[in-house]
C-alpha cells in the first residue's frame, strides 16, 4: 500500500470513531432524559388517582375529602405499584389537603 492510501486509512478510522463516540453521548442524554420524563409522568399519573380518590365518599373506597387515608398502604387504595422499572415511588406525609409524592 502506499502511503497516501495508509494516511487514508488512519483517517477513515479516527473519523468512524469519533462519529461512534458523539452516538454514544447522544444515546447517554437521551436515556437520562428519558427516565427524567418517566419519573415526572407516574409522579402525575399517581397524583391524578390519588384525586379522583379523594372525591370519592367514603362508602365507594374514596378518600371523603381527604389524602390522609393514603399512609402506608396507599398504593394499594390506588390500584397502584410502588416500583417500576425506573423507580421507587412513595406517599409520604398525607394530610387532608395536601399529598407529597416521592419517586427515587
Amino acid at each position: 500500500m502506499g502511503q497516501q492510501q495508509l494516511l487514508l486509512l488512519v483517517m477513515g478510522i479516527i473519523i468512524v470513531g469519533v462519529a461512534v463516540m458523539a452516538g454514544l453521548f447522544a444515546v447517554q442524554d437521551q436515556l437520562k432524559k428519558h427516565q427524567a420524563d418517566n419519573l415526572v409522568s407516574r409522579n402525575l399519573e399517581i397524583a391524578a388517582s390519588a384525586v379522583m380518590w379523594k372525591t370519592k365518599r367514603d362508602p365507594y373506597a374514596g378518600g371523603n375529602q381527604s389524602y390522609s387515608g393514603l399512609n402506608a398502604n396507599g398504593f394499594a387504595q390506588l390500584f397502584m405499584k410502588s416500583e417500576t422499572d425506573d423507580a421507587n415511588y412513595a406517599m409520604t406525609s398525607p394530610s387532608t389537603l395536601e399529598l407529597e409524592i416521592t419517586g427515587v
